[in-house]
This record gives C-alpha cells, sequence and structure tokens, in this order.
C-alpha cells in the first residue's frame, strides 16, 4: 500500500520460457510472517513523515519498504497475461476452528486461534492464519482498481509465506462470508480493537477459481517482507455496498492512498500459464554477457495475422517494425489448424537441444499451439534461452542465456503435450 517509487512503463519485452522460469526455488523464506498490527507506527499520508515513502527509513528492520526489489502490490495487467483454463485447482483443506476478529487500524482482520486448516502448493503446506479486507483493492487490473480485496495469509513450516486474494465489486448480492461477521465488526465499529467470535470455517471464503494471478511479491505494509507468493483469483466476486461501507467505517477509512509498484523482477502468471516479469534495465549492449539476466512480459494478443508492432511495445528498437504469423507443422498439426491469433511466430528449440537433447515428438508439439488449443506469445531478445533447476509450477532462480541478442522480434510459444522430455 504504497504510492509508487517508479513509473509503471514496462520496458521492451524479453522472452524467459514457461518451463524455465516456473520453478519453486527462487521462493526465498521470510524473516517476517506478519504485517505489523500498531497503526501509529506508520501511516498512509502522502508527504507525513510516517508515509509510505519513509515506512523504510521508520525502522531498521522495514528497510525492504524502500530498498525492496520485489513489493506488493502489482498491476497484473490481464492483457499481458494468457490464462489458460485448465489449471489445477488450489488444493485446500479447511475446517472450523475458534477466532478472533481485529480492528488493526487500518484494515479488519479475523485470525484463526487453532488449527483452521491448510493449503497445499506443489508438495509445501501452508497453513492458514488470518484473512483480511482492504477497501479499495490493492491490486489492479489494468489500472482498474475494484470496491474490496481480500486476503487470505497463509504461512509454511519454514516461515514461507502464501496469500491468496479475491477481488469484489459492489453489486445486488452481498458476500455470505461477510455476512455472517456484520454484527461482529460492528461491535469494533464502537471502538472495541478485538473481539472473540466463536468458531469460524474458512471454507466460506470462496478463492477457489480455476483461473488466477500468481506472482512473487512482499506484504504490503511494514515491514514490506518480501518472498511472498501472490495467488490472486481473477473472478470478480460481488459484495453488497453496505458492506463496504461498513469495513471502511471500523477503521475510520476516508480512502487510504494504495499506489500500485509497477512489475520489477516479479513474476505474474496464470498457474499452468506464461510467467510474465517485467525490467526496469536498458537493453543489452553488443558487448553484454550472455548470462546477463532477462526478463519478460507478454505482448497483447492482436486480432490480425499481421499488424504492426507499436513503438512502446519495442522499446530497443529504432523503427516500428511488422511481423509475420508463420503456421509451423508437426505431428499433430498442420497449417489448416492454425487458428491466426499469433503474431511472429516460431518456435525457437537451439538453446533447450542443445542442452536437453533433441525434441521427443511423442511428447513435445513443435507448433505454438497445443494439442488443446491454446496458444501464447511473447516477445525475444533471448530465444530458446535456459534456466537451469526449473519446473512448470513455481519461480525459478538463476540468469536465462541469451543466444539471439540482437533479434528485433521473436515470438515464441511454449507447447507441449506431457511436458518438455528431460
Amino acid at each position: 500500500m504504497k504510492p509508487s517509487r517508479m513509473n509503471n512503463t514496462c520496458i521492451v519485452p524479453t522472452l524467459l520460457m514457461l518451463w524455465m522460469v516456473l520453478s519453486g526455488s527462487a521462493t526465498r523464506k521470510a524473516q517476517e510472517v506478519e504485517e505489523t498490527e500498531n497503526e501509529r507506527e506508520f501511516d498512509y499520508m502522502r508527504g507525513s513523515e510516517k508515509g509510505p515513502r519513509h515506512w523504510g527509513e521508520l525502522k531498521k528492520e522495514w528497510s525492504a519498504c524502500k530498498h525492496g526489489q520485489m513489493q506488493s502490490p502489482v498491476d497484473l495487467s490481464c492483457a499481458r497475461v494468457k490464462i489458460i483454463p485448465r489449471c489445477q485447482l488450489l488444493q485446500t483443506d479447511y475446517f472450523s476452528s475458534n477466532a478472533t476478529i481485529v480492528n488493526r487500524g487500518h484494515d479488519i482482520a479475523i485470525y484463526w486461534k487453532g488449527d483452521a486448516g491448510s493449503i497445499d502448493i506443489n508438495g509445501t503446506e501452508f497453513f492458514l492464519k488470518q484473512c483480511h479486507w482492504h477497501s479499495p483493492s490493492e491490486h489492479s487490473i489494468n489500472g482498474r482498481k475494484y470496491d474490496l480485496e481480500m486476503h487470505m495469509v497463509h504461512v509454511s513450516v519454514e516461515n514461507k509465506i502464501f496469500v491468496t486474494g479475491a477481488f469484489y465489486k459492489i453489486g445486488h448480492r452481498p458476500d455470505r462470508f461477510l455476512s455472517q461477521l456484520e454484527k461482529e465488526i460492528e461491535h469494533l465499529v464502537d471502538g472495541k480493537v478485538e473481539r472473540q467470535i466463536g468458531e469460524i470455517n474458512p471454507s466460506g471464503i470462496q478463492t477457489r477459481g480455476n483461473m488466477y494471478y500468481r506472482y512473487l511479491g512482499s506484504l504490503t505494509t511494514p515491514p514490506c517482507t518480501e518472498g511472498v507468493i501472490w495467488n490472486i483469483d481473477r473472478k470478480i466476486r460481488t459484495v453488497s455496498e453496505a458492506q463496504v461501507r461498513l469495513l471502511r467505517e471500523a477503521v475510520h477509512d476516508q480512502g487510504k492512498p494504495s499506489a500500485i509498484e509497477c512489475l520489477l523482477s516479479r513474476v505474474v502468471c496464470s498457474e499452468c500459464g506464461l510467467v510474465t516479469p517485467l525490467a526496469t534495465s536498458s537493453a543489452p549492449s553488443a558487448a553484454s554477457s550472455p548470462t546477463t539476466p532477462l526478463a519478460t512480459c507478454l505482448l497483447r494478443v492482436r486480432p490480425h495475422p499481421r499488424v504492426p508492432l507499436h513503438r512502446r511495445d519495442l522499446r530497443w528498437a529504432t523503427t516500428t517494425p511488422t511481423v509475420s504469423a508463420v503456421p509451423l507443422t508437426g505431428t499433430n498439426f498442420s497449417a489448416s489448424n492454425w487458428n491466426r491469433k499469433l503474431i511472429g511466430v516460431r518456435f525457437f528449440a537451439k538453446g533447450c537441444k542443445a542442452m536437453l537433447g533433441p525434441i521427443n515428438d511423442t511428447e513435445e508439439s513443435r507448433s505454438p499451439r497445443d494439442d488443446d488449443d491454446y496458444d501464447t506469445h511473447t516477445a525475444s531478445i533471448a530465444a530458446g534461452s535456459v534456466v537451469s533447476d526449473a519446473s512448470l509450477f513455481g519461480y525459478a532462480s538463476g540468469m536465462a542465456q541469451g543466444m539471439a541478442t540482437h533479434a528485433r522480434v521473436a515470438a515464441y510459444k511454449v507447447s507441449w503435450k506431457g511436458g518438455w522430455n528431460g
């Protein structure tokens, strides 16, 4: 919830392959698992000595608020993210447990005192600790903020943090989970800071969509701990105007500023889809090391097979080029199957084959489309590069090793039937 310390303009798109960059190895252990509850130590007023721009200076342990490179919230920019609808659902196992509702000054939160269950992410169990609400939303999609955003905070035994989130817009249908808490929240409006509310079942919170954004970020208030995995449902749910008003009145919120950080060395992805970190670095020169770290953002899907790319999509280009879609064929594909939705499509595999050996045509597809008719594309200056120790579901550490560092644009689709061989 900090004013932006940089502009929100993406620099040129570059490629990191799906299977290279989705490894859990980059998930950092959180040193602090809770946000600061005493709001007297900080505030949200622009220009205040305790405001967001100064959070990192107020305490040594809050330095990430100023110097962190993976801060939240961010704009999820759904136009730059390919959402794939056949994703693996989140594996949750929630159950009723005694809870306390707390007015933290900047939001209303529910803390489960006992074991309220957990969520399983790629074999790691994250235990539910609390949930809370922000109005307006902290994250945004294509610059749009929503009336309410809910966060469920989970912590593993290794103190890694996983947050599931959901957006709400004001509508005719109230949120059922909030409905059962309205009387308890009303008591907090009367000045009480904390209240025991008995057993609450978190299963009543609706966050289990099958399309969602995931990225590596931070807590949104001090200490701004990084290494937090964010998982935000793409579905927009409804909440009543009265429910939003109640949450805001409880914390005497007249609309705290909550600026969106640009995606800086972050990853935004769908669970089974493409990752899109953005960068603020300049273009690599001819003398650049082949291990120069690269970052990506997806180009907008365009409706025609041959269109000029806008100059802002190609910050490193001196002219505005035109690229053509090129249908490629494989054992399960032909030119007639091509749906003409991609631009500049080529299959780059030189780097992968050099490291991993020949492509196995029984498992991988030499095509910009997979066998379920999904397609995506990115712009690349490092076509076919490889990152070690990566897997399909998570975040990767390491660097992309560019092979075509001066290519103008090379659109690329990672296609697979059962996964990359090797």
